[in-house]
């Protein structure tokens, strides 16, 4: 049995990466020190839960120099905590999350001969503190998730034998046994059901908002040529008053549904004829709803943002409209609409490659060949 110490400072984690962790922790024992005690909650594979103090946070240059002022403090202080885990847990590997804890637990780590490995997730800043960065990598494996963040990565001056994808995942046995439930359903039964209409979704985060008011003004020019258009708008950041107030403004209150937050995506996205990319910067729980969404057969439309050309094959499995402007995105999805036929195969397309390369299996099979 391998015991694993999983730290992690940021208030926000992601929850695809919680579950990934879910899934490893079936073949591991998991330890986690932690900043936020509440969200990690979540985390039912961690055996053992500690919220310790990293320091302050890294958000601009008073809080970079009180970091590096009470590093020394820090170091002390971990140093025989660490050792002590290490003896009583047994603990031979680290995980480090966000840049802190690398910066703390890795040079202990290297004294204490205990692996570490730095999480590399896509939406981080990498820039910051870049050099001071390189300099504690050195006993360090990092793991990234897409091509782009490996590349990213090397060209920054990282040694390309300590970089290692596994990839993105989702895990498809979770999205079959979802959808079989759903899809038992009959769609008349379904309050929200958007039967014999063509349906755009997307999900809405906090940073999304401009790009979703770009969608909406898109969806204004789309009903003119689409009759039995529909929108539904999914996620945290829908219930805004200005938001229903641009709605009302462009005409579309009978075209447009906003649904918050759902647990069960898979039940939407059975309505769906297409799904949309709105994030800027997308984090794994954007990639990873946009591989759920090719995994039901939907073709995808985003822009040319980081990591997103990894998962959209130009003409393939969706497309990238290249001019962030609502005319150019209304006529994206206008001419997916116009061909059903094409659409269709688009979807196929997606399907097989999330299920060729995206399989969360698979995934946890590249982790556990890297982590031993």
């Amino acid at each position: 049995m391998k015991n694993i110490l999983l730290i992690n400072s940021a208030k926000k984690f992601e929850q695809s990466l919680l579950d990934m962790f879910g899934d490893l922790g079936k073949d591991n024992s998991f330890f986690s020190w932690v900043g936020d005690r509440d969200y990690w909650q979540q985390f039912n594979a961690a055996g053992k839960l500690k919220k310790i103090f990293f320091g302050p946070e890294l958000k601009n240059f008073f809080g970079v120099a009180s970091f590096l002022s009470l590093l020394p403090f820090l170091w002390l202080g971990y140093l025989w905590l660490l050792s002590s885990w290490k003896r009583s847990e047994q603990i031979d590997k680290i995980l480090c999350v966000d840049l802190r804890e690398k910066i703390i637990f890795t040079p202990l780590a290297r004294i204490l001969r205990i692996k570490v490995y730095w999480l590399e997730l896509p939406e981080r800043n990498r820039r910051q503190l870049k050099k001071m960065r390189r300099l504690f990598s050195s006993p360090a494996k990092l793991i990234v998730f897409t091509p782009q963040d490996a590349e990213d990565l090397a060209k920054d001056g990282f040694k390309k034998e300590k970089i290692h994808n596994i990839s993105l995942g989702v895990n498809l046995q979770s999205v079959e046994r979802q959808d079989n439930l759903f899809s038992s359903l009959a769609k008349a039964d379904k309050p929200y059901s958007f039967y014999k209409n063509f349906t755009v979704g997307a999900w809405c985060g906090s940073g999304d908002r401009r790009r979703l008011e770009i969608l909406l003004q898109s969806a204004k020019a789309c009903v003119n040529l689409i009759p039995n258009f529909r929108l539904v708008v999914i996620g945290q950041d829908t219930s805004s008053g200005n938001l229903n107030w641009l709605i009302k403004k462009l005409g579309l209150e009978r075209r447009v549904w906003l649904v918050g937050e759902q647990k069960n995506l898979i039940q939407w996205f059975a309505d769906l004829d297409l799904y949309v990319v709105l994030a800027e910067n997308p984090g794994l729980n954007d990639l990873e709803r946009a591989l759920m969404a090719a995994s039901r057969g939907l073709p995808l439309l985003g822009f040319p943002t980081r990591n997103l050309t990894d998962i959209i094959i130009e003409g393939q499995n969706g497309f990238i409209c290249e001019d962030d402007r609502a005319e150019a995105l209304a006529q994206k999805i206008i001419a997916i609409e116009a061909d059903e036929r094409a659409r269709k195969k688009m979807g196929a397309n997606g399907q097989q490659l999330v299920y060729r390369n995206f399989d969360r299996q698979k995934q946890l099979q590249r982790l556990r060949e890297i982590i031993g």
